[in-house]
This record gives C-alpha cells, structure tokens and sequence, in this order.
C-alpha cells in the first residue's frame, strides 16, 4: 500500500513540474501536501523522504532565485552577483553533524579552483553562532546566513542538512543533493561529485 502512494505521488510530481522560473516555489507546501497523504507516521517517513528527492531533483535545469542575502561583511549580494562564473552554494548551520565534514573538501576545491569558481555558504545559525563558529573554524568561502523557515520556502531546502547546489555561469541549477554523511568515503564522493560538475562547466566556458 505504502508503495502504491509513493508512486502516485511522485508520477504527480513529476506531472505537475512547474517551469523553470517557478521551481522554487511552494515546495515546502509540496513537501507537507505529500507527506500528510501518510497512512501511518512509519509511511508517512518514507514518503517524506522520497517526495523530497523528487521536488529537489525538479530544481535542476532551473533558475536559482536571485534573493538578496546579508553576508557577515555586512554586505548585501545575491547569486548575480557572481553571473560568470560557476558557483558552489552550500545551505547548512554549525549543529549539522554531516555539515561539517564536508568544509574540508570545500576548503580543497576552493584552493584547486581559485577564481574561477565562486564558492558561497548560507548559514541557517543567527548572525552571533555563525561568526563564532567561523573564529574557530576554517571555512574560506563567502559566508551569508538566512532563516530556515525562509530558506525552505526562498531555495527549496526543505529536506537534510545540508543542502548543496551547483550553479552555471548564468545561473542554472545543474546539480542538487539534499543530506550528507560523515563517513571518510562518502566525503571522497562528495568532494569528486563536486570536483567533477564544476571542472565541466570551467572546461565548457574554456571552450567559447
């Protein structure tokens, strides 16, 4: 029975794709509308989980939005501020467990890739918690932070801590994956999925 709804739910998904302008939007009312279609809170889980992967994987081929973020210089930027360029968008906050594993690898790519890529980190932790852990931590992209309520309904981060996207030189969500995992192996994979998608998108503006 529970497979049964899973499915139904994501051939609907997958039926009412909305276009690209509009792909980020109401996701969170996507996410609850499948997830109370539930019989019992064990189905209800699992539904959750696999209604998630498929509203995070319709973003891709679609525009990130361009909303206004506070970083911690004090400054205002957006996504188009970086047009151009590729750029590596992590959603996380400083008591994700799989969160912080994965700085290390990002702190490697960003070495590996200098300005050629643009790497950005939206904190969902308060302006306070996020610099306090900055001061103890190394973590050399730009910082912003946002409200996770806002960013659930803003970026579609409605799923696992943490969110990580790949953008093209115009914008475009190439790549997304929701969660992360702290084992030594999976944070190989992690770092040579992102190594892979953003030396691609270098190499293809090489190429013009």
């Amino acid at each position: 029975m529970c497979k049964k709804i899973i499915l139904g739910i994501c051939l609907a998904l997958f039926f009412t794709k909305t276009d690209a302008q509009d792909c980020f939007k109401d996701c969170m009312e996507r996410m609850t509308e499948a997830t109370n279609k539930g019989i019992t809170d064990r189905e209800k889980v699992e539904i959750s989980m696999k209604a998630n992967m498929e509203i995070v994987k319709a973003i891709i081929g679609c525009k990130f939005p361009a909303t206004l973020l506070k970083a911690i210089n004090g400054k205002t930027i957006t996504v188009n501020d970086f047009k151009g360029k590729p750029v590596f968008v992590k959603f996380w906050f400083a008591s994700c467990p799989p969160c912080i594993p994965e700085i290390e690898p990002i702190n490697k790519l960003v070495k590996e890739f200098g300005d050629t890529v643009k790497f950005l980190s939206i904190s969902t932790d308060d302006e306070t918690t996020l610099k306090e852990f900055l001061s103890d931590k190394k973590f050399n992209t730009l910082h912003a932070y946002f409200d996770r309520d806002k960013a659930a309904k803003e970026f579609c981060a409605i799923g696992g801590y943490p969110f990580n996207l790949i953008l093209d030189q115009s914008g475009i969500v190439k790549d997304v994956w929701s969660g992360g995992n702290s084992y030594p192996d999976k944070q190989a994979e992690f770092y040579e999925r992102v190594k892979k998608n953003l030396k691609e998108l270098v190499e293809k503006e090489k190429k013009k």
